[in-house]
């Protein structure tokens, strides 16, 4: 009697593509967060000045705006790192450039973290979690992302330059101005939360 002979087939195994780009803006914003708070850390007197002088001016101008007044300067403040993501985008040498936008995005925050902790601990750091950063990390995604896009449209006027057939034409140019469209709307929405949180939380926390 002849023994069955069972064959197994296996599946290739589908490796998901990672798109490593938005990745490494990630990586320069932790850098530049990395470097805020150590500059703060160690005494940096220029940055700790700076941070002072934005955290105190700041804090005493936004008590005594209204919510619109205060929704259109939180909005103003932040997009302009999305419109400088978005101009370099449109410069055929742009991609070296577009790592700086990430990384003083993360010097900013970290600079400003790190100053909130030396100088008022557990309510420094009780402010930021509540007033500062939701509002950040939603702002920070759509600038990684428009920094990415920027990149593609960078290396598409640069083969213009190379002479390759494959370069940007109307669409390629519509489709980008209708992704950081997207964008400006995320920004908005990011404004509106940071809005709220500082309108709910910002009473409770004292700074003398």
């Amino acid at each position: 009697m002849k023994k069955k002979r069972i064959i197994y087939h296996l599946k290739p195994i589908n490796i998901p593509k990672i798109n490593y780009k938005p990745i490494l803006f990630f990586v320069f914003f932790l850098l530049g967060l990395i470097t805020g708070v150590i500059c703060i850390k160690y005494g940096v007197n220029s940055l700790v000045e700076l941070a002072s002088d934005i955290f105190e001016q700041s804090r005493i101008e936004d008590s005594e705006k209204n919510t619109l007044e205060f929704f259109f300067s939180d909005f103003l403040s932040s997009v302009c790192f999305l419109f400088a993501s978005f101009t370099v985008g449109l410069c055929a040498v742009g991609i070296p450039f577009l790592p700086i936008i990430p990384f003083v995005k993360g010097i900013y925050l970290g600079a400003l973290g790190g100053y909130m902790y030396t100088q008022y601990q557990i309510s420094g750091v009780g402010y930021c979690a509540l007033i500062i950063y939701p509002g950040a990390a939603l702002m920070l995604a759509a600038l990684i992302y428009g920094c990415t896009e920027s990149m593609f449209m960078s290396l598409d006027i640069c083969s213009i330059l190379l002479n390759k057939p494959k370069g940007p034409n109307a669409n390629t140019l519509k489709l980008y101005c209708v992704r950081y469209a997207v964008l400006i709307f995320v920004m908005l929405l990011a404004a509106i939360i940071n809005t709220v949180f500082f309108k709910i939380f910002a009473g409770h926390f004292t700074f003398d």
